[in-house]
């Protein structure tokens, strides 16, 4: 049995999807894809996992199951892709 936390979840907006066969019937159910990882409480986490993480009771060890964090590589990227803007932008003309 769980204890209420009495903590408030506040999760990303999510989207939800719903694939149909031919005869009209649902055949796929998407829930919990996050559309903005940033808003929240819940790690960037959608779904039971977002839930679970915002009281502090997840049992999840694998990587979905934890908040994103950016690696090295996609840091490295990002700054190299920021640092070329901020150089091209000393070449550009200025408007007068």
């Amino acid at each position: 049995k769980t204890e209420p936390t009495n903590k408030k979840v506040s999760p990303p907006p999510q989207a939800q999807s719903v694939t149909f066969n031919e005869q009209g019937q649902a055949t796929h159910l998407t829930v919990g894809y996050v559309m903005d990882r940033q808003l929240g409480n819940t790690g960037g986490l959608g779904g039971v996992f977002g839930l679970l993480h915002a009281i502090g009771k997840s049992p999840f060890a694998f990587p979905e199951g934890r908040p994103w964090k950016p690696s090295w590589q996609y840091r490295l990227f990002m700054f190299m892709g920021n640092l070329a803007a901020k150089v091209s932008g000393l070449f550009s003309k200025k408007d007068e």
